[in-house]
């Protein structure tokens, strides 16, 4: 089951900010994906919904963004 997670990720170009990545299982976290908390707890939802495989979650990833 995924999950959205909120980071504090820290860059040179850009400070400190709150980012929302997404959890794939217990050692996997898809980092960064982006700031926006509804685009990523919406993405969550349709990826739970649809019950994406693991193996396919970038390319999914590439389509929604």
């Amino acid at each position: 089951m995924y999950k959205c997670v909120e980071q504090r990720i820290k860059s040179e170009e850009n400070g400190e900010y709150r980012s929302y990545g997404i959890r794939v299982s217990r050692d996997k976290v898809i980092e960064d994906v982006s700031t926006d908390k509804n685009f990523v707890e919406a993405l969550t939802e349709k990826l739970n919904r649809l019950k994406v495989d693991p193996i396919h979650i970038y390319d999914v990833l590439e389509d929604e963004l």
